[in-house]
């Protein structure tokens, strides 16, 4: 199962580089970085192009890897209480209201695969369904971008 999200992951990390253009709680609307800023929450994601979320829950994974000579960071959330369309409808709205366009792409094995671009900063996003230990199933968000 891991080896499939890796490789799923370093799949979507080639896409990334090819486009021009703690247990989770409940889930919370993500808030604008602006908001938070001054509070400097550890749960607050800042993204390249200016933007921060904040899931009010720490990622249950960080991974730092190289992809053609290049720093790529991963950033993955499990929501065991939300749905695709709730997690999406909360981040869309901020990325949008800040200035980022957004493009889909289709990939059979996610939910969605969704960019973010606001000048040169881009920022993946992927939802899929997961099942952890005990066959629980939940939905993984991972926000990616090459450093």
């Amino acid at each position: 199962m891991w080896k499939q999200m890796v490789a799923s992951g370093l799949g979507l990390m080639v896409l990334v580089g090819c486009d021009n253009s703690s247990k989770p709680e409940t889930l919370e609307s993500p808030s604008l970085a602006s908001e938070v800023r001054n509070t400097e929450t550890s749960t607050t994601l800042y993204l390249p192009g200016g933007a921060g979320l904040d899931f009010s829950r720490s990622p249950v994974a960080v991974v730092e890897s190289k992809w053609k000579d290049k720093d790529v960071i991963t950033y993955a959330f499990e929501f065991d209480d939300a749905t695709y369309e709730e997690v999406d409808g909360s981040i869309s709205p901020i990325l949008l209201g800040e200035g980022y366009a957004r493009t889909e792409a289709d990939n059979p094995q996610l939910i969605k695969y969704t960019t973010y671009k606001k000048g040169d900063a881009v920022v993946a996003i992927s939802y899929a369904d997961n099942v952890r230990d005990g066959f629980t199933k939940n939905l993984l968000l991972k926000v990616w971008w090459v450093k």
